[in-house]
């Protein structure tokens, strides 16, 4: 069989992921591939995956396909935008023991050499990276404390020589006997000799960097027992040749999300990819066990309005991927993968209760912030209705314009004329989404659109329809 290029096993793998695990694959497509030979594996800052061809050479293809989504992992962890002032190399291991130990559990064929601890499994970046931190720091005062004692054993033992201590000349005498026995070099042949002497009897070359860990984890394959070879049977000589990274057990790099760009709206950005490909993999049945509990706390989030808000603005526009128009990315390679198909993007509406019960201006600038980066992050257009017991202004906003939420009223409320406005305008949007301390017994009839009422104070009524969320 004909071996791959490293660009031939990119798109392969990209495939493989697509194909069989879409949660991986959709959020791989958002990113765009680049060959680095510059770099010494692979790297991702959120928006690029960069790969150096020789180290993909060197693997298999379905250690290829780990590498993908081991990269594909770090944003969605959103590690690329967390990092802080921490310390670059030890974040990227602390989100490395994050990931792989999820990726070995979904049935991923590992590298070996990659960091993989149980004793982190659950826990994020931040934590793992603190607990390694205690335990260098723990390690350091043990070995110094060691230092101490034996440096007073020393001098307790300088002390009380005695008579029997053997004489300068007896001592040559003894060297001269190990030194015909082949003692001095370490040759014996005896096994307990060469323990001694640091040396694995067993001739394994990989033993004393596996104790050497200090229990920071093991560095395994998917099988857990430290298998060297992949199918080409080149990985295990990748990392014998120490080519696969600069960080010991590191088969990829995060990078920090480029210089100049929004960290805040990445993050909504992201939280909007990830909801979407876990909704996809789920209704395909293609979501791993070790990541639905995580799937739960992103697809149901719990009590966090800004959350709630992004689901539900999430669920009701429509965009999804899409075999009609394949990605020109790969069309020029001979593969033919699905695109994101944004065509059907809906529009929201987004209606401001202006009446004079009550009224908060610095609250609806704070959730116009909130919908501004929805708006640019999932690309939809809004249109804003100001009401109180009339409609009194509506504005029409595209993706990327600035909302300018200024209007104020001050009437009775009726929460009935902005839905009556948009059936006068033979207009059913996406969504609508009502800000209001709903203080007002007049409802319309259900609409054939989802509502959510955006609910501020403390004395509102029940509405008939529609979803709440608490501000």
């Amino acid at each position: 069989m004909e071996s791959l290029t490293a660009e031939q096993k990119i798109e392969k793998a990209t495939s493989i992921l697509i194909r069989d695990n879409i949660f991986f694959g959709s959020l791989l497509m958002r990113m765009e591939l680049k060959k680095d030979p510059t770099c010494e594996t692979a790297w991702t800052n959120g928006r690029e995956l960069g790969y150096n061809p020789a180290f993909i050479s060197s693997l298999s293809l379905k250690q290829t396909v780990f590498v993908l989504a081991h990269e594909v992992m770090h944003p969605a962890l959103k590690h690329h935008i967390r990092r802080g002032k921490r310390d670059p190399r030890k974040w990227n291991e602390a989100g490395d023991y994050a990931i792989n130990d999820v990726l070995l559990d979904a049935g991923f064929e590992g590298i070996h050499g990659i960091l993989s601890n149980k004793e982190f499994q659950g826990m994020d970046a931040e934590t793992i990276y603190a607990r390694r931190e205690m335990g260098e720091e723990e390690k350091q005062q043990e070995e110094k404390q060691g230092e101490n004692e034996g440096d007073g054993e020393k001098e307790e033992g300088e002390g009380n020589e005695t008579d029997d201590s053997p004489s300068d000349e007896e001592g040559e005498e003894e060297k001269e006997g190990e030194k015909e026995n082949g003692k001095e070099d370490g040759n014996s042949g005896s096994g307990s000799d060469g323990e001694e002497d640091g040396n694995d009897s067993t001739g394994d070359p990989t033993k004393n960097a596996d104790e050497g860990s200090s229990g920071e984890g093991s560095k395994q394959g998917s099988s857990g027992e430290g298998s060297t070879d992949g199918e080409d049977g080149h990985s295990g000589e990748m990392n014998k040749q120490g080519k696969c990274s600069n960080y010991e057990g590191n088969i990829g790099e995060v990078r920090d999300l480029p210089e100049g760009e929004d960290a805040g709206k990445e993050e909504v950005s992201t939280d909007i990819a990830l909801s979407q490909a876990m909704q996809v993999a789920n209704s395909r049945g293609q979501l791993p066990p070790s990541l639905k509990a995580w799937a739960g706390e992103i697809i149901d989030p719990k009590l966090n309005p800004v959350e709630l808000l992004k689901n539900f603005i999430d669920r009701t526009i429509k965009s999804d991927f899409s075999w009609r128009r394949p990605n020109k990315r790969f069309i020029s390679d001979g593969l033919y993968l699905p695109s994101l198909d944004s065509d059907k993007v809906g529009k929201g509406a987004f209606v401001v209760d202006t009446s004079g019960s009550t009224w908060s201006g610095e609250l609806l600038h704070i959730w116009g912030k909130e919908l501004q980066h929805f708006m640019d992050a999932m690309q939809f257009d809004m249109t804003v209705i100001f009401c109180d017991d009339a409609v009194r202004k509506v504005e029409e906003y595209c993706a990327g314009d600035e909302l300018k939420l200024e209007f104020r009223g001050g009437w009775g409320t009726d929460f009935r004329p902005p839905f009556q406005y948009l059936e006068e305008q033979g207009e059913a949007p996406a969504f609508l989404i009502y800000f209001t301390d709903l203080e007002c017994y007049d409802f319309p009839p259900e609409p054939n659109y989802p509502v959510l009422w955006l609910y501020y104070g403390n004395h509102g009524v029940t509405p008939p329809f529609g979803e709440v969320v608490k501000i």
